[in-house]
C-alpha cells in the first residue's frame, strides 16, 4: 500500500508459488520478496525467478540485521527503517536498474 500511495504500480502474490507464476509470465521492473517466509524460502524463490529470467531484478525486504548469505537477491532493503526510507530505497534501486538497462557497461 505504501508503494502504491507513492505512485508505484504494484502486483502482489500471497504465496511463493503465486509469485513464481507471476514472474514466469512476465518481467517486472523489480521483484520484491519479503523475508517473512524465512531466508531459505526467500532465496529459493529468488533463485527460481532468476532461472526463468536471468536479468530480472530481485530485492529482498528484510530486517536490517538479516544476513542473507546468497548471491540472490540483487539487493537487500531494510524493512524496519520506516516507509519514507523504503520508498527512497526502492526509487534508487529502480533508477540503478534503469541505468544498467540503458548502459550495461
Amino acid at each position: 500500500m505504501i508503494l502504491q500511495m507513492h505512485g508505484f504500480k504494484v502486483s502482489c502474490a500471497l504465496s511463493a508459488e503465486e509469485a513464481f507464476e507471476c514472474c514466469r509470465r512476465e518481467i517486472y521492473a523489480l521483484v520484491v520478496i519479503d523475508l517473512s517466509a524465512g531466508i531459505e524460502a526467500s532465496t529459493e524463490l529468488c533463485n527460481a525467478v532468476k532461472e526463468q529470467h536471468e536479468t530480472q531484478p530481485v530485492a529482498l525486504l528484510a530486517p536490517a540485521y538479516a544476513h542473507v548469505g546468497s548471491n540472490c537477491p540483487d539487493e537487500v532493503i531494510a524493512k524496519d527503517q520506516g516507509p519514507a526510507k523504503l520508498v527512497a530505497e526502492i526509487r534508487e534501486l529502480l533508477e540503478r536498474v534503469a541505468d544498467r538497462a540503458t548502459d550495461p557497461e
